[in-house]
């Protein structure tokens, strides 16, 4: 059984994330950020959930994907100003008068390609960690 309330309270840190990608954190710092994200909430997974380790991880970054898309497209303008390379980039797209679908598109894919990483993450801890508790008694 899904542990809904861990799912949600680890996505929390994709809606934080997505306010700090508007305001335009660079890159540098960024992609630690979420490593670090992925990597806590692989862990607090791995230690909370009671199996299904891997549609955990996979839910909590869909959740992830859906917080960031949401929050970029309802404020498309000011993410667009503080994200110069992506403008240019949806400017070029087909139906690239519709970039706000374009974000939606592109956070789904990203969301479920990630969500497959995180859920691996979280079910490797997770063996390791029960590895390593079973060798200890």
């Amino acid at each position: 059984m899904l542990n809904k309330k861990l799912i949600f309270f680890l996505s929390l840190f994709g809606l934080a994330m997505a306010f700090f990608t508007l305001m335009r954190i660079p890159p540098v710092i960024e992609l630690p950020c979420w490593l670090l994200i992925y990597l806590f909430s692989a862990y607090r997974i791995a230690k909370v959930a009671n199996g299904k380790f891997f549609m955990h991880g996979f839910y909590v970054n869909m959740l992830n994907s859906a917080w960031v898309t949401t929050v970029h497209i309802l404020f498309f303008k000011i993410y667009l100003s503080n994200h110069m390379k992506e403008a240019i980039m949806l400017a070029k797209l087909p139906l690239h008068l519709y970039p706000d679908l374009w974000l939606l598109i592109i956070g789904v894919l990203f969301g479920a390609l990630f969500g497959v990483v995180l859920g691996f993450f979280s079910l490797a801890l997770a063996r390791q960690i029960r590895k390593n508790s079973a060798s200890l008694l």
